[in-house]
């Protein structure tokens, strides 16, 4: 009898331990240390995993970056420009800095070149990325271009940063110094009431049905308000087919606090756009 009991006691106190932790396991789940992304509005949060102190909730209806497609024209032997156009479709949302990283393949499907950058982005800007001279292993026939983790950064009704082009001229005459063998103009007006340190300037070559055929870029640095200021971009190589139009981009980075130049001893910074 005695051992009748003490089996029953065994089962039973089993018995009872697996509910224990059964239920100790349902506690932990439903009492959970609260998070940003468990699905629940807690932790003063103004929504479901946003609001208070996770990131707020107008983040949630932020479009992703549309990567539109990437091109490549070979320069030289083994030596291509690359070319990809991003769009953000965002009005008050832009990136101070993103990484890209272009990469090129051979027929094989192996990647025989690589390069890697920096940009910003704009709020609901379409920007051309350019890389110049991008050396390969191989004969390339196809290109990738991936982006880096975005970080999004507000501005509430952007305008633009007052950056204008005029007089662009294409000349493929040949007719410049050296190797030259064609060259894009133009003059870049600074309408802000800012003094920008850095202007990228990019260029996109287009032949017959609007089919790009050649990219390039420079750079103005210290464009001052209301100044104008001539920029040049050069070809040195032959370009395979005629250049039926062009278009010429300038923007600058108005997330950098370092974009703005001191002036009468002082400084700008980009909250106060």
């Amino acid at each position: 009898m005695e051992k009748r009991t003490f089996k029953q006691s065994i089962i039973s106190s089993i018995f009872f331990a697996l509910i224990a932790l059964a239920a100790l396991a349902i506690y932990l789940t439903v009492h959970k240390n609260p998070t940003c992304s468990d699905g629940i509005q807690n932790q003063g949060e103004v929504a479901v995993d946003c609001g208070g102190p996770c990131a707020p909730c107008e983040f949630q209806t932020i479009k992703a970056l549309k990567n539109d497609w990437a091109k490549f024209f070979l320069i030289e032997n083994k030596v291509y420009d690359a070319v990809a156009l991003v769009e953000n479709e965002n009005p008050n949302y832009g990136l101070g800095e993103i990484s890209y990283t272009f990469s090129l393949y051979d027929a094989a499907n192996r990647v025989v070149g690589r390069k890697e950058g920096k940009t910003f982005i704009l709020p609901n800007q379409k920007k051309y990325i350019v890389e110049a001279r991008i050396n390969a292993l191989t004969d390339v026939v196809r290109i990738e271009m991936t982006l880096g983790k975005a970080n999004w950064v507000k501005l509430t009704d952007f305008q633009g940063a007052g950056l204008l082009i005029r007089d662009k001229k294409f000349d493929n005459s040949g007719t410049g110094n050296g190797a030259e063998k064609a060259r894009a103009v133009g003059v870049v007006k600074n309408t802000s009431p800012y003094d920008w340190a850095r202007v990228p300037v990019a260029v996109v070559l287009y032949g017959q049905d609007r089919q790009i055929i050649g990219v390039g870029s420079t750079e103005i640095y210290s464009l001052l308000s209301g100044e104008e200021r001539e920029f040049v971009v050069s070809w040195f190589n032959e370009q395979k087919q005629p250049v039926q139009d062009s278009e010429m981009v300038a923007d600058t980075n108005v997330f950098s606090d370092d974009n703005f130049m001191k002036r009468y001893g002082g400084g700008e910074k980009f909250q106060q756009f």
